[in-house]
């Protein structure tokens, strides 16, 4: 799309340049013939301006990070020592249930 706005531009003002160099100022219109050149340079700007060629981006690298993997902890339960017993409880401070030992 940029490229035909800019190659029409470029005809558009290559047009004009022609127009004034056409134009003489004891004769009038068209007996000057120093518009030819241009008209012709004009034309081979704007079609090789038009001209579509492909053109090939590399692709980019996109990282992907592994997804994390989830250990569950081990929950091993030690036999209390003697003269207490586990017990579950909640917190005061977080509200959370808790196993503690407890003194029998």
């Amino acid at each position: 799309m940029k490229k035909s706005i800019l190659s029409l531009t470029a005809v558009f003002v290559l047009m004009l340049s022609t127009s004034a160099l056409a134009w003489d100022h004891h004769r009038g219109w068209g007996h000057h013939r120093g518009w030819v050149a241009p008209v012709i340079i004009g034309g081979v700007i704007g079609y090789e301006l038009a001209q579509s060629r492909p053109y090939y981006v590399a692709p980019s690298t996109i990282y992907v990070p592994p997804a994390p993997i989830y250990v569950p902890p081990q929950v091993t339960i030690q036999q209390p020592p003697a003269g207490y017993h586990w017990a579950q409880i909640i917190d005061p401070a977080t509200g959370q249930e808790k196993m503690a030992m407890i003194p029998n």
